[in-house]
């Protein structure tokens, strides 16, 4: 498979699973909304069930078929060091399933409920969330490290202890806050879709679509302004040889994550925008395409990245083996 197919794919399964993750979390505020009689909210607490349980299924088949084209002895033997969190994973995925769904079903049936059901569904949701996001992100980031190095099974302390380290800590922080920015941009473009099915116009401030618009908006736009530090403790925390890659050392990975960085900040514009009221149309479309090209130039340095960390550790092994220095 091409890079660029590669690339794609990882796109794909990204934007979903961030979905997956955060959406449930996004879910619970909107179901603290509803319940203080906003009908605006329920609406969005029920797509979002849904478009957590769609994120969740698309992203794990995704996940699937990217690992199958990836599969390797280097990832099987980096798998078996996980051992029973690898086994268990499929488990954590359908507990979080249950959740969701059980939630979806139950916001349908019962949308007159009292606060204390309101809480209980709430809590059905933060725990599906945080079940995700603890477990995968830390988890396959792990992975994706240690693939090709040998060792034996790594324990719960020890997964605790290289999930505290800077690299990995940094990546998931970073994953975290591009869930809460995707599942924002998936709020604005539910709000255009309303808008249009309802015959409202999003220019108009005082819809209830405008007004999803702007919830979204200004999600997206806070974690990405948070994601500016975060970026930066990321990009520190990488091997030498990747950001001297990144800062100009190869050519592809530099432009990528160059037009990953203007991208993302047309896309804190377009949220600024749309958080301070603009909600026109192509106020909301700016925002989601600049989000799409964050997503997709993302994970081409995440390809290209890869590619070249796994050429210096080529070179470093070769090296130790013709000079005997680690």
């Amino acid at each position: 498979m091409t890079e660029l197919a590669l690339t794609m794919l990882t796109a794909l399964h990204l934007a979903c699973v961030d979905v997956a993750a955060a959406g449930p979390l996004v879910c619970a505020l909107c179901e603290w909304k509803a319940g203080r009689g906003d009908n605006a909210a329920a609406g969005a607490a029920r797509f979002l069930a849904t478009a957590s349980i769609v994120g969740l299924l698309a992203g794990g088949a995704l996940g699937v078929a990217m690992g199958a084209v990836l599969w390797s002895r280097e990832y099987q033997h980096a798998l078996s060091r996980f051992g029973s969190r690898i086994h268990f994973g499929g488990l954590e995925l359908l507990f979080s399933l249950a959740l969701v769904a059980g939630y979806a079903v139950w916001i349908r049936l019962d949308r007159k409920a009292p606060w204390w059901r309101r809480l209980l569904r709430i809590l059905l949701l933060v725990a599906a969330a945080t079940n995700l996001l603890y477990h995968f992100p830390l988890l396959f980031i792990m992975l994706s490290n240690i693939a090709g190095e040998s060792g034996g099974e790594i324990g719960s302390r020890e997964f605790v202890q290289t999930a505290l380290q800077g690299e990995v800590l940094s990546r998931a922080v970073h994953f975290w806050l591009a869930s809460a920015a995707t599942t924002g941009l998936l709020l604005v473009g539910w709000a255009l879709w309303r808008a249009r099915r309802n015959g409202e116009r999003l220019s108009n401030s005082e819809t209830e679509s405008a007004r999803l618009a702007r919830w979204g908006g200004r999600l997206a736009l806070t974690v990405s302004l948070l994601q500016i530090p975060t970026g930066v403790w990321v990009l520190f925390q990488l091997p030498v040889v990747v950001q001297h890659a990144l800062l100009g050392g190869d050519l592809l990975a530099t432009g990528v994550f160059v037009l990953s960085l203007c991208a993302a900040g047309g896309l804190q514009l377009a949220c600024a925008n749309l958080s301070f009221g603009d909600t026109r149309r192509g106020v909301a479309f700016a925002a989601i395409a600049a989000g799409a090209i964050v997503i997709v130039s993302m994970s081409a340095v995440l390809q290209r990245t890869k590619a070249i960390r796994t050429v210096g550790d080529e070179n470093v092994s070769v090296d130790s083996r013709t000079t005997g220095r680690p």
